[in-house]
């Protein structure tokens, strides 16, 4: 899957071009450099991808959607940007820094909730600055400030919302998760959970009408984890890839979320977490 696409861009500025015809293409999981000397257009190439920049012309595409059809808010929730240097001196702690990577989430007057500081919590750990967490932003050295603002983007818990194996029905948003190695995928449904092996494009359908929260999988067990939640009724369901269910269960929650390592899960609710570890 394309999440990233450029076609023929072209940046001017004052009759002077400095981007011309860049092509590019990137793929799902994919890490891609872009070189060349001093002066040659990088930055500015890439400030169109991020929307600080208009193309002069050309498209950018950003899951397969013309990113100059999508809202600042669309855009965020969809795209990091981490710069290799960062000036600002936030007067904040580490915790609450993390935390704003949830505000899209959430109307302008509206404060963060149970599910945001597991989330922040969750993230903080992952790049172990967990005891960090309330230590100011401005005292952190050069790589532990890179560290908090790389969970500061993976505190929004990105959403793919198009795949270009999904036809039929499917001409609205919808949730698309994959697992670690995008050999599968789940996207909800008018009313069901589907289910695609991306390699046959072979397809099941889980008979669940919830949106889905969030995807996790253990790639050595071949394991999947599916949570969703509508209103307050939530459901995690364990599958061992691809198609068969081997556990589930139902709890009632205002939120919630899911992250997978391996084969345990750490399941958040609008007061704890549980961890689960899947024996088989």
């Amino acid at each position: 899957m394309d999440i990233l696409k450029t076609e023929k861009v072209c940046f001017d500025i004052h009759n002077i071009r400095l981007c011309n015809d860049i092509s590019i293409t990137v793929k799902k999981g994919a890490f891609t450099g872009i070189i060349g000397p001093n002066g040659s257009g990088k930055s500015t190439f890439l400030k169109q991808v991020y929307g600080v920049l208009k193309p002069t012309s050309g498209v950018i595409f950003l899951h397969g959607e013309d990113i100059s059809g999508l809202s600042n808010r669309k855009r965020a929730e969809n795209m990091g940007v981490l710069a290799q240097e960062n000036f600002t001196e936030f007067p904040f702690n580490v915790e609450e820094v993390t935390a704003m990577g949830r505000s899209m989430y959430h109307t302008l007057f509206q404060g963060e909730n149970d599910t945001d500081r597991a989330i922040v919590s969750a993230v903080l750990q992952q790049v172990n600055m967990e005891d960090k967490r309330k230590q100011c932003y401005a005292t952190l050295s050069g790589g532990e400030k890179q560290r908090v603002l790389l969970v500061y983007i993976n505190a929004r818990q990105y959403k793919i919302v198009k795949h270009e194996y999904l036809k039929g029905n499917l001409y609205r948003q919808v949730f698309v998760g994959f697992d670690s190695n995008s050999s599968v995928a789940v996207f909800e449904s008018l009313d069901c959970i589907g289910i695609i092996n991306c390699k046959n494009y072979e397809l099941h359908f889980l008979d669940e009408d919830a949106p889905i929260v969030n995807v996790g999988d253990d790639v050595e067990k071949g394991l999947l984890s599916i949570l969703t939640q509508k209103n307050d009724k939530c459901r995690l369901i364990v599958m061992e890839k691809p198609f068969i269910k081997i556990a589930s269960t139902n709890f009632i929650s205002k939120d919630s979320f899911l992250l997978q390592d391996r084969n345990k899960l750490f399941l958040g609710t609008s007061n704890k977490i549980s961890a689960i570890e899947i024996l088989n």
